[in-house]
C-alpha cells in the first residue's frame, strides 16, 4: 500500500499465540519461517499472503543490517555496476540506485551520483564529504534507508558551495533518529524540461513534458504525447503550462514561461528507446526524465516502478 496504510503486526515465537491469528495458521507460518531461514542461510525478510489454499510465499531475502556492515563514519560509493557488491542489497536495489545500473547498460545518460552509507558520522565526516562534492553545481540528498523519515520522504537541495551546511542540517536531523542510515547524493543537471513517461498495458508510450527541473503533478499543466508501441506518434496535446520549477542556488523558485514546451521527433525517439529498454527490466516501470539545453536525454528516477520493495512497504 505504499506506506498509506497501517499494517497489523504480530509476534511470532516459539510460544506466541496471537489471538487474531488461527493455531494452524501460526504453525504453518512458523515452519515456512524456519524453512527459508535454513535455504537462505540466515534470518530472512518473507513477503507471504493468505488465500484460499493457505499461506503462500511471495518473496524472502536476508535481513540485512546496516549496522552490521558499516565502518564508522561517512562512506561515498560512486554508483556503477563494478561498485553493486559494495552496496547493502536493499540499497543496491533500491529504485534509484537500479536506474542508475540500468543506464550504464542501455548507455542513456544520468547525473553524477553517490550513496553516502553513515555511521554515526562525525562533523569532519561531513566535511570531507562535502568537499567531495564542492565542484557539483545544484544537487539534491535523498534519504534511502531508512525508506523515509516519520513517513515522508526525506531529502534537502543545495550546491558545491553550501554543500557543507546541507550536509551537516541533514545529517543532524537523520542522525537524531538513526546511528546507521544510507542517503543518495545527486548532482541536479543543468535542465531545460522534464517529463514522464509510462508504458500502458497496449505497449503504447504515454508522455507528459514541461518546462523546468520538476514534473510537478496539478502544479504545470503539461505538453502530453502518445506514442504507438513502435514509437509512431499517435496524439499530441499542447500544454498550457505558466510557470516552471527550477532550482537556483539550492533553492527551488518559480520561474514564469512563454511557451509551453514541445519535444523534437529525435527526442520523442529517444523517450521511445529509454522506456522500452527499461521495460525489458521492470516491466510495468515508466520513467522521469530531463533534457538539457542542448536537447539531450537524461535519467532521474523510476516512476511507479516495481524496481524494489523497501522493508515495511508493498
Amino acid at each position: 500500500m505504499d506506506g498509506r496504510q497501517n499494517a497489523t503486526r504480530w509476534r511470532l515465537g516459539v510460544e506466541a499465540t496471537p489471538q487474531e491469528f488461527s493455531d494452524l495458521d501460526q504453525d504453518r507460518l512458523r515452519r515456512i519461517g524456519v524453512d527459508v531461514e535454513a535455504l537462505i542461510g540466515g534470518p530472512a525478510d518473507i513477503e507471504w499472503a493468505l488465500s484460499t489454499v493457505g499461506i503462500v510465499v511471495l518473496q524472502a531475502r536476508p535481513i540485512t543490517s546496516l549496522s552490521t556492515t558499516l565502518e564508522p563514519g561517512l562512506i561515498l560509493t560512486p554508483v556503477c555496476a563494478e561498485n553493486a557488491s559494495k552496496l547493502p542489497p536493499d540499497i543496491a536495489q533500491h529504485d534509484k540506485i537500479a536506474l542508475r545500473l540500468v543506464a550504464s547498460d542501455l548507455d542513456i545518460g544520468i547525473a553524477n551520483g553517490l550513496v553516502a552509507l553513515a555511521n554515526s558520522p562525525t562533523s569532519a565526516d561531513i566535511a570531507e564529504a562535502a568537499r567531495t562534492i564542492s565542484g557539483w553545481g545544484e544537487f539534491i540528498a535523498v534519504l534511502l534507508s531508512p525508506f523515509d523519515l516519520d513517513g515522508e520522504i526525506f531529502r534537502r537541495i543545495g550546491n558545491g558551495a553550501n554543500a557543507n551546511d546541507v550536509l551537516s542540517r541533514f545529517v543532524g536531523t537523520v542522525s537524531a533518529k538513526h546511528s546507521y542510515f544510507a542517503f543518495l547524493l545527486k548532482e541536479l543537471q543543468e535542465t531545460a524540461s522534464t517529463g514522464i513517461a509510462v508504458r500502458l498495458a497496449d505497449g503504447s508510450i504515454r508522455i507528459e513534458l514541461v518546462h523546468g527541473h520538476f514534473i510537478t503533478k496539478g502544479f504545470a499543466d503539461p505538453t502530453v504525447y502518445v506514442l504507438d508501441a513502435e514509437g509512431r506518434l499517435e496524439s499530441h496535446t499542447i500544454g498550457n503550462q505558466r510557470l516552471a520549477m527550477q532550482v537556483v542556488d539550492g533553492k527551488t523558485v518559480r520561474v514564469p514561461v512563454e511557451d509551453p514546451f514541445e519535444a523534437t521527433g529525435l527526442q520523442l525517439g529517444e523517450i521511445h528507446r529509454a522506456v522500452v529498454g527499461l521495460a525489458s527490466w521492470y516491466p510495468g516501470a515508466g520513467v522521469e526524465f530531463g533534457f538539457t539545453p542542448a536537447g539531450d536525454l537524461f535519467l532521474i528516477d523510476l516512476y511507479q516502478s516495481h524496481a524494489t520493495t523497501p522493508p515495511g512497504r508493498s
